[in-house]
């Protein structure tokens, strides 16, 4: 396989943050039964691929096999629900309702293509795309700047949407309270302070990733792809919290965990209720519509395609 030779350790981008499996639920997706041949489909930024302590890269024609201890790391948010646009326009960090980011370690990875879909830009732009076994397949944005300048000439099928541009075809009438704010106050606003509250490592915190690498052959616990109805964020904010066990320990820093949860959810239930009876899986009808971004699996490579080295073209 292909792997970079690190001269010196790998730093852990991630460092102070909590890595969640990749089953975790994420607002606004309510996930029904999957049909044999369709997978959830989300966006993965700021990520990376590993084996061991060692930087892998991805090639066209890479097989079940060559991923076998292959895990990667990243920001993970949904490809539903109002906050796509912002996704798929690379602008993560509008403040909008239904925004939720979260640090993931994925496994199990089995597959990766570059493909037209509904779930991208509404099925007008290629993008990568890697599938694993537990029935998720991610759109590939931008890697992490040391992952991305280990090959130095890699570049992503993703390409952000320029600061003032016009609007694009695949940015449809569904989203035009979304583009409104993107033109008339996320881009009026100085940009390095717009961005202040996306979740970026501190490099003071930045410590080495073979823990968090040995942490990923745990077994994953079973779980049930069903969820209760899609909970509304009112507002949605980035929350700070004292990290304990890092580097710099106690140092104020912002969490990936972005969910603004109201203090009482559609049905009228308080969150404390709510959350007693998520655990307990009971459902209850909410009246609001689902959330279930699905996504056929994806196809096999064609053969006549260049075998690059990390499918970044």
């Amino acid at each position: 396989m292909s792997a970079n030779t690190q001269s010196k350790a790998l730093v852990n981008p991630y460092a102070g943050y909590k890595i969640q499996p990749e089953f975790i639920t994420l607002d606004p997706e309510s996930p029904q039964e999957l049909r044999k041949g369709e997978v959830i489909a989300r966006a993965l930024d700021g990520f990376m691929f590993l084996k061991g302590t060692k930087y892998a890269y991805p090639h066209q024609g890479a097989d079940a096999y060559w991923w076998r201890g292959i895990i990667a790391f990243g920001f993970v948010t949904p490809l539903c629900g109002s906050f796509k646009y912002f996704t798929w326009s690379g602008h993560w960090g509008a403040d909008w309702e239904e925004k939720h980011l979260e640090t993931i370690i994925i496994t199990n990875i089995v597959h990766i293509s570059k493909e037209r879909n509904i779930n991208w830009r509404n099925g007008t732009e290629e993008i990568l795309w890697i599938e694993t076994k537990h029935g998720y397949s991610y759109a590939l944005l931008e890697p992490d700047a040391q992952y991305n300048g280990a090959i130095g000439n890699a570049s992503p099928a993703f390409k952000p949407l320029p600061w003032h541009s016009p609007r694009p075809a695949w940015w449809d009438a569904l989203g035009d309270e979304q583009w409104e704010y993107l033109v008339n106050t996320y881009w009026k606003s100085d940009a390095s302070e717009a961005w202040l509250d996306l979740p970026t490592a501190d490099d003071q915190s930045q410590a080495n990733l073979e823990t968090t690498v040995a942490a990923s052959s745990l077994r994953l616990r079973n779980i049930s792809l069903w969820t209760p109805d899609r909970q509304s964020s009112k507002k949605t904010k980035y929350k700070r919290v004292k990290v304990t066990d890092a580097p710099d320990s106690g140092e104020e820093k912002v969490t990936t965990s972005v969910r603004g949860l109201g203090a009482r959810h559609p049905n009228g239930l308080p969150k404390h209720i709510w959350e007693r009876v998520r655990r307990a899986k009971i459902k209850i009808t909410t009246g609001s519509e689902e959330c279930t971004p699905v996504k056929e699996r994806l196809p096999h490579l064609r053969r006549e395609e260049s075998q690059s080295r990390f499918m970044l073209i």
